[in-house]
């Protein structure tokens, strides 16, 4: 418990600081808690959409039964409308916002110790920003993508395409990261060359 609260301690307090090294303990300690964090956060601020959306359906479905399948089971619940009702959707951009403001907190507070874990690793810090493009262009076409399917009825092929092709790169290049920041800790050259010099005037 004192190790995990020290990766803690080390990670809050480094939030800017890109220099410097962090063993793959102390990393993954304070970056799986940030990840959890950030994962419930973004579930627990999605419900109050989802919900809302689900009872104007409910409604819908006890003032137009004609228009509504409704099926339920153990563990099962769905409501299926007829026609296109864009008012019964949840607030996509909403959501997207939500998802948006979590994901960058999440990001500002991984990125030093994400530079400094690739130090440690041998590699520059710059190898962490791979994923955020793709992130960042997902994220903005998002939206527009269901807000049209609500409205029109029908998805963009072309936008749709573009994001499918975009998350496929983000999963690619997360995974690649994800890849470096698990490799093993190699010697500071700076430190050996110092522990060289010391011994030369031993």
């Amino acid at each position: 418990m004192r190790d995990y609260l020290a990766a803690l301690k080390n990670g809050f307090c480094g939030l800017f600081r890109f220099s410097g090294r962090d063993g793959s303990v102390l990393f993954w300690s304070y970056a799986a808690t940030i990840i959890f964090l950030g994962m419930v956060l973004m579930i627990a601020g999605m419900i109050p959409a989802i919900s809302e959306s689900m009872t104007k359906m409910q409604e819908f479905a006890m003032q137009n039964p004609d228009q509504v399948t409704i099926q339920h089971g153990p563990g099962r619940y769905s409501i299926s409308v007829e026609g296109n009702h864009p008012e019964l959707m949840p607030d996509i951009r909403g959501m997207a916002a939500f998802a948006v403001a979590v994901i960058g907190a999440m990001v500002i507070l991984l990125a030093a110790a994400v530079c400094r874990r690739l130090h440690d690793t041998g590699l520059r810090g710059f190898w962490g920003l791979i994923p955020i493009p793709f992130l960042f262009i997902g994220f903005s076409l998002m939206p527009g993508l269901f807000e049209n399917f609500g409205s029109e009825g029908e998805l963009e092929t072309g936008k749709f395409f573009l994001i499918f092709f975009n998350n496929i790169l983000y999963l690619a290049s997360l995974g690649l990261l994800f890849f470096l920041l698990l490799r093993k800790s190699v010697a500071d050259p700076e430190n050996e060359e110092a522990d060289n010099v010391n011994d030369g005037r031993q």
